[in-house]
């Protein structure tokens, strides 16, 4: 078993340059060694309440059998979290300011920054960027879909923690895409269009 098994490593990405729509404001980003997958999550603020309930992400790669023993953070922990992380059982290690090389959250940040910009950038003219947070699980998604289990390197971390991903049922379009919804023709007239914009 590799030292580094059961280690998570969190941080925020910084300030998005618009607030959304519902208020978020930034990303919280749990980055777990064993399953090397990357979970994000929009939150609206750095308050007590709001970041334990980001750091609820603990729960959902526990219930998938990746129970984390020990948690690598930036320099700065509240109380309500140091709380939190004692009751779930897992250690906690603050990285001392100004060095980014020790927190693995650092490079997961960078990585999902650059995949979300990338879908930003090639997202519908029209999208409005108010919405930006209702992108970050597909971003996620589509991001684990393309990392392997460190733990069995044969397997991704999507499915592992997801199941296979039914495309049929829930097919993928790139970001902000621009789509339309098809008029039947019982309620189209003869000459009305063949679709709306969705």
């Amino acid at each position: 078993m590799e030292k580094k098994d059961g280690t998570i490593y969190v941080d925020l990405t910084g300030s998005f340059p618009i607030r959304s729509m519902a208020g978020m404001t930034t990303v919280f980003i749990l980055y777990d060694w064993t399953t090397n997958a990357i979970l994000a999550t929009p939150i609206s603020d750095a308050k007590d309440e709001t970041m334990v309930q980001a750091f609820r992400e603990v729960e959902y790669v526990t219930k998938h059998g990746f129970k984390p023993v020990f948690n690598v953070i930036g320099n700065v922990a509240s109380k309500a979290v140091k709380a939190y992380l004692q009751s779930e059982n897992i250690d906690l290690q603050l990285v001392e300011p100004h060095n980014h090389r020790v927190n693995a959250a650092e490079c997961a940040i960078q990585t999902f920054k650059n995949h979300f910009i990338a879908g930003l950038s090639t997202s519908d003219d029209n999208f409005p960027t108010l919405l930006w947070n209702k992108l970050i699980k597909q971003c996620q998604d589509k991001l684990n879909m393309l990392r392997t289990l460190r733990v069995h390197p044969e397997l991704l971390a999507y499915p592992v923690l997801e199941g296979v991903h039914d495309f049929n049922k829930v097919p993928f379009a790139p970001l902000g895409s621009r789509a339309t919804i098809f008029t039947p023709l019982e309620t189209r007239s003869s000459w009305g269009p063949r679709a709306l914009d969705a």
